[in-house]
């Protein structure tokens, strides 16, 4: 099948969109076709992966005989974790993957607008679905720890609290979010979104999930996954998503970070009180203090997250995402032509290794 074949079109303001029709005859020539461009994705994808680790270990071993230090006392440098990942994923990984997935025909797409107050709703169910997934993913790991004696630690979490805070907004809320949306969005869903957008979002938000290689991250990265991508498949234009990604970093990264010295102290002052001590009014004023900053947070964030679950339960029967699709593949055969190629094998293991390496580690 290619586009001489095509006998359906869906016609727009802007132009033509054609669609294969629904035949039965996908054949395995077409077959074959898609699993390599499945393959070649997610295998410049795991590529990525690799590269972006070995490019670190190798870095760390340089500035250990560079500055003459071991290398715990490198990576113990308050610059130097979200440092090292940016010249490694963003440096030396990103290119790789660009050339690995240049010359890949993309999907023909039509930019669209949409409204501050749609924005700033869709910001908020997934700032919703974020805080609902880190739930998740936290109650697994309390799981996963009850099972083998030991809680995983939140690699990520630890790194960005431990990093100085101009590097948080700079990797972790500026560069991060860009270069992530640009591979899971932007390219992912312009070089699979010829199957169907439908596919091609579930597919992003999934991969991306895998992506952070550990349980905290996986169910909050795939459900915001899920919505970035809808928005991006609805407007095409990768701003948006980009926009969103920025603005749930930013509250999830630099404002725990502003308020973690008041939550420790609150936590401090708690027990005093709880133990029954006598403490002083100044102490006394300290606590009512924190305590409200930290119950405003607190309240804030409940009220974002229910607003944004309302938003969602009530809009999401308007929720559409269009079946087009420039090759049609039939539902029988989608699981084969996704799973059993070397690419998506490869890059499933990969992350899966991670994970696991993440909860023994």
């Amino acid at each position: 099948m290619d586009q001489n074949d095509f006998e359906q079109k869906y016609t727009f303001d802007r132009g033509t969109y054609y669609s294969s029709p629904r035949w039965n005859d996908f054949t395995l020539d077409d077959e074959r076709r898609a699993k390599k461009r499945f393959s070649r994705f997610f295998l410049a994808a795991a590529i990525y992966i690799v590269l972006s680790n070995v490019a670190a270990i190798i870095i760390t071993l340089l500035l250990a005989l560079i500055f003459g230090e071991g290398v715990t006392t490198v990576t113990e440098s308050s610059w130097y974790g979200l440092t090292l990942n940016t010249v490694a994923m963003y440096v030396i990984a990103l290119p790789v993957f660009i050339l690995l997935t240049g010359g890949m025909r993309k999907t023909v797409r039509f930019k669209d607008r949409i409204k501050i107050s749609e924005y700033f709703k869709i910001f908020l169910v997934a700032y919703a679905f974020m805080t609902v997934g880190s739930a998740i993913g936290n109650y697994l790991n309390l799981l996963i720890g009850a099972f083998i004696g030991k809680t995983p630690s939140n690699s990520t979490s630890d790194l960005i609290l431990s990093s100085e805070m101009w590097i948080v907004i700079l990797v972790a809320v500026i560069i991060g979010p860009i270069v992530e949306e640009f591979m899971f969005r932007k390219l992912l869903m312009d070089k699979l979104g010829m199957y169907g957008d439908r596919l091609a979002i579930i597919v992003s938000a999934i991969s991306f999930g895998i992506f952070h290689g550990n349980f905290y991250q996986f169910f909050h990265a795939a459900m915001i996954g899920f919505i970035l991508a809808y928005l991006y498949s609805k407007t095409a234009n990768i701003w948006y998503p980009i926009g969103i990604h920025i603005l749930l970093n930013f509250v999830g990264s630099v404002f725990p970070m502003l308020l973690m010295d008041k939550i420790t102290r609150f936590e401090e002052l708690s027990n005093i009180i709880a133990s029954g001590a006598e403490i002083s009014d100044a102490l006394m004023t300290e606590f009512t203090q924190i305590s409200t900053i930290v119950g405003a947070y607190s309240l804030i964030s409940i009220a974002m997250t229910i607003s944004g679950l309302v938003i969602f339960f009530k809009k999401r029967h308007n929720i559409f995402i269009s079946d087009r699709c420039e090759i049609f593949l039939p539902k029988e055969r989608r699981a084969n032509v996704i799973f059993a190629n070397v690419g998506v094998i490869t890059y499933l293991v990969i992350c899966g290794a991670l994970m696991i390496l993440n909860i023994f580690a």
